[in-house]
């Protein structure tokens, strides 16, 4: 997937969780414009679904869902962009396997979908989330982790930059992927 110059996305390739944001299941070998009317400034693809953040800092996803990682508070695919719960103001968006995470105003990282591997950050390993749930402080699991710049997804974990450049990550480390 990408965006053009105006906000519009396209997407192409596999469809079969309906990730291209097309309304359809069908494969496509040519960019096709995802439905709506929406002008995006980020987008990211997960193995079946796909994430944007669109100008006024709504996130929008779509494709599959078995775990909830469109964001919508169901478990139920969704072929065309549909605004992940929460009323949040987003600037950016990672999508990994079957998880999304995304940075909101304040330095804050919200996280959806799935959480298999802690890949959330929100201590409730293994409990999937629907709906977008902060990352939790290591030091304090009932506040929010706070001072976060970026984030970035893997299959099955998650690593965010601080406002003081370190980085911090979570999730499964079975291959040595945490950096501990």
């Amino acid at each position: 997937c990408a965006l053009a110059r105006a906000g519009d996305a396209y997407c192409w390739g596999a469809n079969l969780g309906g990730q291209l944001g097309d309304g359809t299941r069908t494969d496509q070998n040519v960019p096709v414009l995802v439905s709506g009317q929406h002008t995006f400034t980020a987008i990211t693809a997960g193995w079946n679904h796909t994430c944007a953040v669109s100008r006024e800092g709504a996130a929008w996803c779509w494709g599959r869902n078995t775990f909830g990682q469109v964001g919508n508070g169901t478990t139920v695919d969704r072929p065309v962009p549909t605004r992940v719960t929460g009323g949040i103001r987003f600037r950016g968006v990672a999508a990994g396997s079957a998880h999304t995470c995304a940075t909101a105003e304040g330095g804050r990282i919200y996280c959806w979908g799935q959480n298999a591997r802690g890949q959330l950050g929100n201590g409730a390993a293994p409990e999937n989330q629907p709906a977008p749930v902060p990352v939790a402080d290591p030091a304090d699991p009932t506040a929010p982790l706070a001072g976060l710049t970026r984030v970035a997804t893997g299959a099955m974990h998650t690593c965010a930059l601080t406002e003081a450049g370190t980085v911090s990550c979570w999730g499964s480390n079975s291959g040595g992927q945490l950096g501990d």
